[in-house]
């Protein structure tokens, strides 16, 4: 029997060495029901599973149209302060490279198509953000943002199908941070494809003055058949068969080539999702004038930089200018992850043909 996980493990949230161990807890003066208690929520406690078992992906589910170009526009700077925000969790087949999907798991704005990665958000230093996650999936998942200073244990337990959970936070930190369903095993969720990027802009509007804006996330993937889940065994040992900017391979390219201009200022907010592939980012023929690294700060600054080294679920904003007419690829340095799908092409207005990947 191949090496995965029940439906009956997932919707308990039950993985090798218990829920915390799954999410990288450890169980200090307590165990996973004291958490789970103080969070409102129920976890399994038969342990009993076999872990290794098939999973069930349960009935078919309907393909959705050919592949779009995921929009790589970062949205504009908020001019709200508070933010009411609710996602649905959407469950659909995709593709992910040409004759290629995969089942993904991911959250989407109610009234609007589900993409993998889910919808970039952007806030401002101290907006306050008023949080929906209604499961209008099959399994148990959950809400996990990075760029929140509040409880685990109080605001992120598992919302069972059919319900739905809501809480509020402050966003206090300027940076580019990962969102994410928490549910055990968390590596599956976010193979899956239940993961996004939440900017945080400075207070201070100075530090990242009016440029072309893009929002690009590197993810690694690991389908199993066309049409089914992950392949776990890939997952466990980080063998990702593809790595992709903004969910689909090589999609930057040719007529898709992301468009920017000789001498203007080029922001990219960059944001790693993994689950567990490094990220190398590297624009060919450019240096990053500036770089943030885990924060939008001054004193975080960094001027002049050719690779920007991001393990999974960090973040940062890069800038830079073009000097020349022309193509600049964009990768992923290590080159394993790039022959894997992780490329794409800023392209000057007045290259007349953009060159393929």
């Amino acid at each position: 029997m191949r090496e995965g996980l029940t439906r009956r493990q997932v919707i308990g949230g039950l993985a090798v060495g218990g829920p915390l161990a799954a999410l990288g807890l450890a169980a200090c003066g307590g165990d996973d029901g004291d958490a789970a208690a103080a969070a409102g929520t129920s976890v399994a406690r038969d342990h009993s599973v076999p872990q290794e078992a098939s999973f069930d992906p349960g009935p078919p589910v309907a393909p959705r149209e050919p592949h779009t170009t995921f929009p790589a526009e970062a949205p504009p700077r908020s001019t709200t302060r508070r933010h009411e925000i609710v996602f649905e969790v959407d469950e659909h087949l995709r593709e992910i490279a040409p004759d290629r999907t995969m089942l993904a798991w991911g959250f989407n704005i109610p009234g609007r198509p589900g993409r993998v990665p889910s919808p970039v958000l952007r806030v401002t230093e101290g907006d306050r953000i008023d949080f929906t996650l209604r499961n209008t999936g099959s399994l148990q998942h959950s809400m996990d943002f990075h760029a929140a200073k509040i409880s685990w244990s109080r605001h992120y337990g598992a919302v069972d199908p059919g319900e739905e959970a809501s809480f509020s936070w402050i966003a206090k930190v300027p940076g580019v941070f990962m969102y994410h369903c928490g549910v055990p095993p968390v590596l599956l969720h976010v193979g899956q494809g239940q993961h996004g990027m939440i900017i945080v802009d400075p207070k201070d509007e100075s530090l990242l003055p009016p440029a072309r804006e893009f929002a690009i996330c590197q993810t690694d993937l690991y389908p199993g058949r066309n049409g089914e889940i992950s392949d776990y065994a890939r997952l466990q040992k980080g063998d990702p068969e593809f790595v992709v900017f903004n969910g689909y391979a090589n999609q930057y390219t040719g007529e898709n080539a992301l468009r920017i201009e000789k001498g203007e200022r080029v922001r990219v907010f960059v944001q790693n999702a993994g689950p567990s592939r490094w990220s190398a980012f590297h624009v060919i023929g450019a240096l990053f004038d500036r770089v943030f690294v885990e924060g939008i700060y001054r004193e975080n600054l960094t001027r002049g930089s050719q690779t920007l080294n991001l393990a999974p679920s960090q973040g940062a904003v890069v800038e830079f200018t073009v000097e020349e007419e022309g193509s600049y690829p964009f990768v992923s340095h290590d080159f394993h992850d790039h022959a894997k799908g992780a490329f794409g092409l800023f392209t000057t207005n007045g290259e007349k043909t953009a060159a393929s990947g």
